[in-house]
């Protein structure tokens, strides 16, 4: 359980902080609720924010997966130097695709919302083209931003990066409380470009840090080779390019559902939305959180050709990915009512709006445990430098998810969207797996195995308690204001909280012991 302690200590203090951005979040949330509910001004924002927010995150998922691995090669006595030769290459490589895409994003944008959502009226057509030219610059400097966070990865260097998380909440909730009465929700569009900008200006200190560090800069530019004849170049074009078709493919999903939404009731895109903000929670605080740890370890181990420290670390995490979700996945499963109520509910955001939000939030739960593991099976391939087959196994998943959606939207309308997103990622997990067991004879072993029945067997205790306290929760007394809302959903959940732990420590779970060991025991004997 070596690596899976030191994987829970470093994590579980990212975590601590980015649950922080995740409190200014949920406050970004409430406030657009408060000021715009489920309007058509929501659904133009989303379409407008989707252009340069989707191709970042495809761009950006390639460049770090495909980075790490291997400038960590050159991260080696005698070799570094090299290795920051290649970051100034790729710098001004991203400088000229970024500074094209932006101009193209401007000047195209009003075929690339009607593409993007055919099914608008005119007026919200023209209000999303709007919001997307003034949003475009954020590519720019997001990309930017994220290969900075990819260096700073690299050299396990992760407190601008978390410190980060705040930030961009703080800058929307700003803009949402002294501009929206004014400029409506044009404000948000603004405060959107802003995070992209103090997202690149916020990390560049820190690699300013370490070139001052490491000494770099020195080296005679005639000395450089051109820039696409560079080696970790060209390994890294090699490994990006099925990693951005991936990625593309995979945000492929997103932009099926919202065109599907848009042809459905006003304000479907917008429920997606505030459902699926609710869903990610787990994958901000708990799964990236792991994972930008987790990343770099096992790119060392598999460097280091250590198989059996590899698959070690690879069920270690998911056995802490399955113990620190189940909660979450009964939480939101049984109360997703009152989760909804307590967030959303107030001012334009009416009773209608908040039983809507809760179906589509419990569709979505269903696959949530599956859903958020698989990001440990598919860094695991980028860590083996093995980026084609999680990109052949994700294009299978989503033209699977692509087909569930257009099945599944008649009958159940936007409900559909989230259900065949559950189901997705519930296959795309077993694929997944069962691929990397046969690259790196991945087996479960009995621990694994005892691990998984504890925390299933804790979930079904906690699920059947919040069960029996839901009709307490929606008592009239409960529902008459915020204050009481709060309280008796805290109440819930906290009694189911104390109930999953109570029964992983009465059954000795590793995980439990682990968190105690690393991280209550020791906060215990200071306060002592």
């Amino acid at each position: 359980m070596k690596n899976s302690e030191k994987l829970a200590s470093s994590a579980a203090l990212l975590s601590l902080t980015l649950i922080i951005s995740k409190i200014f979040g949920f406050i970004r949330l409430m406030l657009i609720a408060k000021y715009f509910g489920e309007s058509a001004s929501v659904d133009a924002y989303l379409v407008a924010t989707e252009i340069p927010a989707v191709a970042s995150a495809f761009l950006a998922a390639g460049l770090t997966a495909s980075f790490i691995p291997v400038f960590a090669e050159y991260k080696t006595p005698g070799n570094e130097e090299e290795g920051w030769e290649l970051i100034k290459i790729i710098t001004r490589i991203l400088l000229l695709i970024l500074t094209l895409g932006t101009v193209l994003g401007i000047i195209f944008a009003p075929q690339i919302v009607k593409g993007l959502a055919p099914g608008f009226t005119p007026q919200t057509q023209r209000l999303a083209t709007i919001l997307a030219r003034v949003t475009m610059p954020y590519f720019l400097f997001c990309e930017l931003g994220g290969f900075i966070q990819a260096i700073l990865q690299s050299y396990q260097r992760f407190r601008l990066i978390i410190w980060w998380q705040i930030i961009p909440n703080i800058i929307l909730i700003t803009s949402l409380v002294l501009f929206s009465q004014k400029y409506g929700i044009m404000c948000l569009a603004v405060g959107f470009l802003l995070t992209g900008v103090a997202y690149f200006f916020f990390l560049l200190p820190g690699v300013v840090g370490l070139v001052r560090d490491k000494g770099q800069g020195t080296r005679d530019k005639s000395q450089e080779p051109r820039a696409f004849l560079h080696p970790g170049v060209k390994k890294i074009g090699r490994m990006i390019l099925p990693l951005i078709i991936g990625s593309s493919v995979g945000q492929l999903v997103m932009v099926v559902d919202r065109f599907l939404a848009s042809h459905l009731a006003e304000g479907s895109i917008a429920t997606l939305y505030y459902a699926n903000r609710i869903i990610m929670l787990p994958s901000i605080t708990l799964v990236s959180a792991i994972m930008l740890v987790l990343f770099p370890v096992l790119a060392n181990q598999a460097a280091k050709k250590d198989l059996e420290s590899f698959r070690k670390t690879i069920l270690s995490g998911m056995r802490l990915f399955f113990f620190l979700l189940m909660p979450m996945f009964v939480a939101y499963l049984v109360l997703n009512l009152p989760i909804i109520r307590v967030i959303y509910e107030r001012g334009e955001f009416n009773p209608q709006s908040t039983l809507r939000t809760a179906q589509t939030l419990m569709f979505f739960s269903l696959g949530l445990l599956f859903w958020q593991s698989r990001e440990i099976l598919t860094q695991s391939f980028f860590a083996l430098q093995n980026t084609k087959t999680p990109v052949k196994l994700g294009i299978i998943s989503v033209f699977f998810n692509i087909i569930l959606s257009i099945i599944l939207v008649r009958p159940f309308a936007v409900n559909g969207l989230a259900l065949a997103a559950s189901l997705t990622g519930i296959f795309s997990f077993i694929l997944l797996y069962i691929t990397l067991r046969r690259r790196v004879h991945l087996r479960v072993d009995n621990a694994f195995l005892r691990s998984i029945f504890i925390t299933t067997f804790s979930g079904i205790i906690m699920a059947g308690l919040l069960f029996s306290l839901n009709s307490f929760i929606n008592l009239p007394f409960f529902l008459a204001s915020l204050e009481n809302r709060v309280f008796s959903l805290g109440f819930a959940l906290a009694l189911g909280l104390l109930s999953y732990t109570a029964i992983c420590y009465l059954l000795k779970s590793e995980e439990m012991k682990m968190l105690w060991r690393e991280l209550i025991e020791p906060r215990l004997r200071k306060v002592m």
